[in-house]
C-alpha cells in the first residue's frame, strides 16, 4: 500500500537476487514486479497535485494479483510469479528508487 502523487518509484524491494523483488514503480503506468516476474498495467496516477491510495495484493499460489487506486480495483490477473516466494530479509524504500540492497544513500530505507 502506498499513497501517491506524481511521478517515480512509489515501493521499492530488493533483495541480493533481484534490484525488484517486490516492487510498484512508473506512476505513469503501474508496472507491478513480484519475484522475478513483472506485468505492466495502464493504471497510473495523474500528476494533478493530489495524493492517491494504490494497493496491490499478490497470492503465490496461483499467481493472482489485483491493483487498486483510491479504493477501486483498476486491474488484475493470474500467473503473476506463480508458485513463487518473494524472498527473506530484505529492505524497502519508499518513494524513490533503490537499485540495489546495498543502496543506502537515501535517509528513507526501512529495515525489516
Amino acid at each position: 500500500m502506498a499513497y501517491v502523487r506524481g511521478e517515480g518509484t512509489p515501493v521499492s524491494y530488493a533483495t541480493a537476487e533481484h534490484d525488484n523483488e517486490l516492487t510498484l514503480t512508473d506512476c505513469n503506468g503501474f508496472v507491478v514486479y513480484v519475484a522475478g516476474d513483472d506485468h505492466v498495467t495502464d493504471v497510473g496516477v495523474a500528476d494533478d497535485g493530489a495524493w492517491h491510495h494504490v494497493t496491490v495484493t499478490w497470492t503465490s499460489r496461483d499467481g493472482r494479483w489485483n491493483i487498486y487506486k483510491d479504493g477501486r480495483r483498476r486491474d488484475g490477473g493470474r500467473g503473476l510469479a506463480e508458485g513463487r516466494r518473494v524472498a527473506g530479509i530484505f529492505n524497502i524504500l519508499l518513494r524513490s528508487l533503490c537499485l540495489s540492497p546495498h543502496n543506502t544513500s537515501h535517509i528513507s530505507i526501512i529495515f525489516i
